[in-house]
């Protein structure tokens, strides 16, 4: 997280920099002033210290177990065969929810008790043809958001 944070100070400097030579050929009328408000964006999101992690592999492999210990909370399910099957984001929040979006386009809050059961493929389908039912499913991803995940980020 240090070098993280080294890095930042680094991209934001820079960013600082460019944003005074851009400035001064703006006003000069050399460059659009479009350029200015894309390099303050840039410079926003370094600022924001948000970033983010994707966690991928095959199945089985510890990635949700991974999730659960970072968090400190078993969010993830895990168990020894195949255990979800679509992607999932997890997300700081102001609190505990979940949002299930559907492939035709909608989205509906479910309780969290529900989460794990959604985000869950069969055993039947872990252990036989796991591609139908991840071909058949509706939803297209899943939201974690969570009060808890700013503190890991922090």
């Amino acid at each position: 997280m240090k070098k993280f944070q080294d890095y930042r100070k680094q991209v934001d400097n820079c960013c600082y920099q460019l944003f005074q030579i851009i400035q001064d050929c703006t006003n000069r009328g050399f460059l659009p002033h479009t350029l200015i408000e894309e390099v303050e964006e840039i410079s926003q999101k370094v600022k924001s210290q948000q970033f983010r992690l994707a966690v991928l592999g095959e199945f089985s492999q510890g990635k949700s177990t991974l999730l659960n210990a970072l968090l400190g909370e078993e969010i993830q399910p895990a168990r020894e065969i195949p255990c979800s099957g679509m992607v999932t984001v997890l997300k700081y929040g102001t609190q505990k929810r979940v949002v299930c979006r559907y492939k035709d386009g909608h989205e509906e809050e479910i309780p969290f008790e529900q989460y794990q059961l959604k985000a869950t493929i069969s055993e039947d389908a872990a252990l036989g043809c796991l591609s139908d039912e991840l071909a058949h499913n509706e939803i297209d991803e899943i939201v974690f958001e969570h009060p808890d995940l700013g503190r890991v980020i922090n």
